[in-house]
């Protein structure tokens, strides 16, 4: 055997070697992340993928929802049919926890079916429910004048 073929075993080794720490880090996270979620691990069910991807447009839908009556309906359209500026944040508030809450539950969805999108999905899931939730507070501080 020659150097090179020793040198060429040695990197492919080492390769492998690095793609198993991976494996076992990612595996390490999943477990963490599926703890906090509350999701028990076990193998996902057959049709598990198709409910977890509907559950993920309901809550996308529901949060989107709750920005266009944020941005659009309360502060523009309420106004221009005479509709008392106000009630916003008795709307907002409920619907607001009710989005956070269907995305917690999606996202559990998503590491319980053990989707290949699960962390990029967590990624957007986590970004709006920091929008709405920054919604909901500015609601509460607006229902309570602090």
């Amino acid at each position: 055997m020659s150097v090179k073929d020793e040198h060429d075993l040695t990197s492919v080794n080492l390769e492998l070697l690095n793609n198993v720490e991976g494996i076992t880090r990612l595996q390490k996270i999943d477990g963490a992340i599926c703890k906090i979620l509350s999701v028990k691990e076990s193998a996902p069910k057959s049709d598990e993928i198709q409910k977890t991807e509907k559950i993920f447009s309901y809550s996308m839908a529901l949060s989107g929802f709750r920005c266009l009556l944020s941005y659009v309906i309360l502060p523009f359209i309420l106004p221009l049919i005479n509709v008392a500026a106000n009630i916003g944040p008795y709307l907002g508030i409920p619907i607001g926890i009710t989005a956070v809450v269907f995305d917690i539950f999606g996202m559990r969805r998503f590491f319980a079916a053990k989707h290949k999108y699960r962390y990029a999905i967590s990624v957007i899931y986590l970004m709006v429910i920091a929008l709405v939730t920054g919604l909901v507070i500015s609601d509460f501080i607006h229902l309570f004048k602090l």
